[in-house]
């Protein structure tokens, strides 16, 4: 069953890194995830801040001024 937006629970970039260190061991940082993010085509950066694209806003949530990311985004990026 498909959960509603508001019931996801979406994380930083820095969560996400740190969860990722975590499991992999790799150093993450935020700067490296939003680059991640950006090369995989989920996000851009046209002026200073990140936005989701097409692709990437089904897992996104712009909600608060910091664009945070679904927990499938990390599985997504483990893939790779």
């Amino acid at each position: 069953m498909a959960q509603n937006k508001d019931q996801v629970e979406y994380l930083t970039p820095t969560e996400i890194a740190y969860i990722l260190r975590q499991r992999t061991g790799k150093k993450w940082t935020p700067v490296s995830i939003n680059q991640k993010l950006a090369e995989m085509g989920y996000q851009i950066k046209p002026f200073y801040e990140w936005q989701p694209t097409a692709k990437g806003i089904q897992f996104a949530n712009f909600s608060s001024r910091m664009l945070k990311w679904n927990r499938e985004i990390i599985d997504l990026i483990e893939k790779l």
